[in-house]
């Protein structure tokens, strides 16, 4: 998980300013790009930032 997060964000990261999308679809891309499983998680946890996605996927995983 850790390894897909840093990819993520280093996609995030690398879009131009002026084409980057709202923090709120870059939100949801996560939740649908992350483990079949960990989405349904996600979903249901409903984190309002990236980073709360980000924690909840981390804690979720060090559980499973």
């Amino acid at each position: 998980m850790q390894e897909f997060i840093q990819k993520f964000y280093r996609v995030v990261k690398d879009i131009p300013d002026h084409l980057k999308p709202s923090q709120a679809n870059i939100l949801d891309k996560f939740i649908k790009a992350v483990d079949g499983h960990l989405t349904y998680v996600l979903k249901d946890k409903t984190p309002s930032t990236l980073v709360e996605a980000k924690e909840t996927a981390m804690e979720v995983e060090e559980n499973i």
